[in-house]
């Protein structure tokens, strides 16, 4: 019979999406920390394996609950830190002791995402850094390399091993329903729009689930419909696209031509593209080769390489380029396999799904290795077969940095045999970026205020002075953020005009919106 205590915990694990697997691990963790903590010191340090490719929000939900857990049993009695690259060089075996780094916490967390390097290439850093202090809790959070490579490297020093997998639909769809209960929300027979959701990546899944809340509230609805989807979450163009494929009617030239002209910007981009495309065309007509049609696109985050590749998708089968233009997204973590032998299965099921289509690997760079032999070689030499018994009806975009994704083509001559076309997608100015918002604003039928452009535009040119600065993916979560505070001014202040955004919605928001750390470098490449 489970005591109180431990409902509640394994109620708190339920919140953390993605840990399914390693559950009845970490409820042993726990059970092992309630038993050992009259001893002297036992061996509280965790290797927790990060799958998953939107970590960031479990992995800090995971953390903060481990902490929390070894303070309730006296196993610590601090906070945790992270620890930086800085930190770690301070650890080399030829420095003096009296150099080395004074953690301030009791649990430290060594992240790959934050170190940017394979922890392999510190192994020994680590290691010294353990050994210095033996009373400390060490977590080591592990996205560079395959789950048996680093329990290897460190399994000495570690007894516990937790893993963080991709959400599943099942995790999703315990979240619609856990939020839609929080907020008394109900589901009345079968909704569409809501089931679907499920089949989205976790990041649209939140937002999305945001935007019925906040309409549910606006609107005093207590239960949501397909007739509620249709009113107040589709917006006009979603409502356009489904009713085109229902009656077929509309040019398919034209739809491509407008798909490209409803993005803002990349002008270049867009030039590039109607050129491959074309010669592709007089390749087919010719009846010569079709070129490879293999691309590399490069730039900073948020500049529309994912948003391109599904539009090419698109004119590719309009234009019988091929046979289906379906659109497959990955990581590319994603082809590598956890355990010998899986992972030019992995690369070759990837393959497999995307033939007819786009095949587009994001942060593709993540297959680099500076390991001979290592599963990303194998991932990498897999890839590059299937490229080019493919060719002729599949179309593999690898995106990235440049500076990653040059090293990765010059690591791996048979990717250069192999893509043809690269393509740089710039970074986009402050116009082009309240150009974004606007839109954003328009296809969800809401009205600016004449006042605002100056403040965004400020905003804007201070931001892209960040390195990590996202473009239009900080535009789009500003614009997110900036829908709620105004819906709750709205709803506080009973406001006739529902549908405006304020200049006192935007400050408020920008007066508390905190960066977003991305860990790679700012760089750009030319087409």
């Amino acid at each position: 019979m489970k005591n109180v205590l431990e409902n509640e915990i394994e109620k708190e694990l339920d919140n953390i999406y993605g840990i399914e697997d390693s559950k009845w691990e970490i409820l042993n963790y726990i059970k092992y920390l309630e038993i050992s903590k009259q001893n002297n010191f036992a061996n509280y340090n965790v290797i927790i394996h990060n799958n998953s490719s939107y970590p960031e929000e479990t992995k800090i939900k995971l953390i903060n609950f481990l902490c929390k857990m070894l303070n309730k049993n006296n196993i610590i009695k601090t906070d945790y830190e992270f620890v930086t690259t800085k930190q770690l060089r301070n650890f080399n075996f030829n420095e003096d002791k009296e150099e080395k780094t004074n953690f301030k916490n009791d649990l430290i967390i060594i992240d790959s995402e934050k170190i940017g390097r394979n922890l392999d290439n510190y192994r020994d850093e680590i290691i010294n850094m353990i050994e210095e202090y033996p009373h400390k809790v060490f977590i080591i959070i592990d996205k560079s390399f395959c789950v048996g490579e680093v329990n290897a490297s460190f399994g000495k020093y570690f007894d516990w091993f937790f893993e963080i997998e991709k959400i599943s639909e099942d995790n999703k769809k315990d979240y619609i329903l856990n939020l839609l209960d929080e907020n008394d929300i109900t589901i009345k027979g079968k909704c569409d729009y809501v089931d679907n959701l499920i089949e989205e990546p976790f990041f649209i899944v939140k937002s999305k689930m945001n935007h019925i809340i906040l309409q549910c509230k606006l609107n005093n609805i207590k239960e949501i419909t397909n007739e509620f989807a249709e009113k107040y979450l589709e917006n006009s163009q979603d409502i356009a696209v489904r009713n085109k494929d229902k009656s077929k009617k509309t040019d398919k030239k034209d739809d491509k031509d407008l798909n490209f002209d409803s993005l803002v910007g990349i002008n270049n981009i867009k030039t590039e593209i109607n050129k491959i495309v074309n010669y592709v065309k007089i390749c087919q007509k010719r009846n010569k080769n079709i070129p490879t049609l293999h691309m590399c696109f490069t730039g900073n985050p948020g500049t529309g390489k994912t948003t391109v590749a599904r539009i090419i998708g698109q004119i590719f089968k309009e234009e019988k380029i091929l046979s289906k233009g379906e659109f497959i997204e990955i990581h590319g973590r994603d082809l590598v396999g956890k355990y010998v032998g899986w992972t030019a299965k992995e690369v070759q099921r990837c393959v497999e799904r995307a033939k007819g289509g786009i095949l587009f690997i994001d942060e593709a760079y993540s297959l680099n290795s500076d390991r001979k032999g290592s599963f990303e070689d194998e991932a990498i030499a897999t890839l590059i077969k299937e490229m080019e018994d493919k060719r002729d009806d599949l179309c593999v975009i690898l995106a990235g940095y440049q500076d990653e994704m040059e090293e990765l083509i010059k690591r791996n001559p048979g990717f250069e045999s192999r893509i043809q076309f690269y393509l740089n997608f710039p970074d986009y100015n402050e116009e082009e970026l309240y150009d974004i918002f606007k839109k954003l604003a328009k296809n969800e039928e809401y009205k600016i205020s004449s006042n605002v452009k100056d403040v965004l535009i400020n905003d804007f040119k201070m931001k892209k002075t960040n390195d990590n600065f996202s473009n239009g993916r900080y535009v789009r979560n500003l614009y997110e953020k900036i829908k709620i505070e105004q819906a709750n001014r709205v709803f506080s202040s009973d406001a006739e005009d529902i549908n405006l955004i304020k200049k006192c919605d935007i400050e408020n928001v920008l007066k508390n919106i905190k960066p977003i750390e991305i860990q790679k470098p700012r760089i750009g490449f030319a087409i």
